[in-house]
């Protein structure tokens, strides 16, 4: 049973990380380019939980009403680009909207009036995407804490080896040096 309050924690926590937003846009693009929402409904899904981010992995999980499922045949897609696509039937608890006092019921724990709750019957899609997909996805940078690294340049900079440091090279080069200068050549 999903709540609507775990959504809202859903939302909120990415709003605060400005990644895992980012992360989001590109899975959306990721779809976006393989023509996922083509199909009937794909357009219409909520994020209800993710990005959850692993090594290799990034799921998200998307909620549609019932009768408004996402054609399955546009996982058939995911799935030839190495996505795992799950669809599994769930129900959504939400409170209703109070207009009257009808809505409204009390709460023995607290000892107070609480909006009553309806209960709605949703899909939830649970995409596993490959990482290397979004990797692939045109990311040229990243933010880290308080500024912006270019990806491009630490590549030049590994290139150069400019990743070692200089005393320790040298001494790699001193320790390999044979005692006569001929034996260079």
């Amino acid at each position: 049973m999903i709540d609507i309050n775990e959504i809202a924690a859903t939302i909120s926590g990415v709003k605060k990380n400005k990644n895992t937003l980012s992360i989001l846009l590109e899975f959306e693009g990721v779809l976006d380019d393989l023509h996922i929402y083509a199909y009937e409904n794909w357009i219409k899904g909520e994020v209800i939980k993710g990005p959850i981010i692993s090594k290799y992995w990034i799921e998200v999980y998307l909620m549609y009403p019932a009768k408004q499922m996402p054609n399955p045949i546009a996982a058939e897609r995911l799935i030839k680009h190495g996505c795992y696509v799950f669809f599994q039937k769930d129900t959504l608890t939400s409170n209703v909207r109070i207009k009257q006092s009808d809505d409204l019921v009390m709460d023995p724990d607290r000892q107070r009036h609480v909006p009553d709750t309806k209960k709605m019957d949703v899909y939830v899609v649970k995409i596993v995407m490959p990482r290397h997909l979004l990797n692939d996805y045109d990311i040229k940078k990243m933010n880290a804490m308080d500024g912006e690294i270019d990806l491009d340049e630490i590549v030049d900079a590994f290139d150069q080896g400019l990743d070692v440091d200089r005393n320790a090279r040298s001494n790699e080069e001193q320790d390999n040096t044979p005692d006569d200068p001929e034996e260079n050549f």
